[in-house]
Formats: C-alpha cells, sequence, structure tokens
C-alpha cells in the first residue's frame, strides 16, 4: 500500500462509523483503486464545483459512496479491458489461483473417501 493511504484503515479502525472522502489532485485509475481498496468510502477531484461538493458530503453522510464521474469513467473503461481481473483487485484470497488450486486438490480427496 503506498504511503498516500497507509493511514486510512487507522482511521477506520479508530473511528469505525467515520466516512472518509479524498479530495484530490490526482487523476490517476490506480491512486483510486489503491485508495478504495484502503477503505476510503469518497475520492473527489480538487476541480469539483463548490455545489456539487457540498451535495456530495451529504451524500457521504447517508452513507453513499462519492467518486468524481469523470474518473470513475476512466476507471470502469480501464477494469472493462482487462481479460481477467488481476490478484490485487481481489480482496477475497480465496479467488487467488493457489487457493483455488488448493481447493480443487481438497475437493477430489474428499470424493474419492466417501
Amino acid at each position: 500500500m503506498s504511503d498516500a493511504w497507509a493511514g486510512i484503515p487507522a482511521l477506520k479502525k479508530a473511528y469505525p462509523g467515520a466516512s472518509i472522502l479524498i479530495l484530490t489532485v490526482s487523476e490517476s485509475k490506480e491512486d483510486l483503486g489503491a485508495a478504495m481498496q484502503a477503505g476510503t468510502d469518497s475520492y473527489l477531484l480538487k476541480t469539483v464545483e463548490s455545489d456539487q461538493l457540498c451535495d456530495s458530503i451529504i451524500k457521504i453522510l447517508n452513507g453513499e459512496c462519492v467518486i468524481s464521474q469523470d474518473l470513475m469513467t476512466k476507471f470502469v473503461a480501464a477494469f472493462r479491458t482487462k481479460a481477467a481481473p488481476t490478484q490485487e483487485l481481489s480482496p477475497f484470497p480465496w479467488n487467488h489461483p493457489r487457493h483455488l488450486k488448493r481447493h480443487s486438490a481438497h475437493s477430489r480427496h474428499a470424493r474419492g473417501k466417501f
């Protein structure tokens, strides 16, 4: 995890009910992905208009996730062009090919015993 996002898990642990909004100049889909994986709830670009920022804060306070539309469009386009999700995108360790292979081997072994 990048140092930029390293504090997010600690904040979420210390303040479990808090929503974290990142207000940034970074239009990098990698930064967006890393921030979301770290636990941020919303990600807006600093170019957001003040009325949109206020609307976004209200949405966040109501439990919604808000991401700058331009950046979300780039992120979705990049995600769709990948043939398969990368291991880094999956928060579930059992989706890792090594775990799937082990699970499959256990299943075959169990079937053989019964």
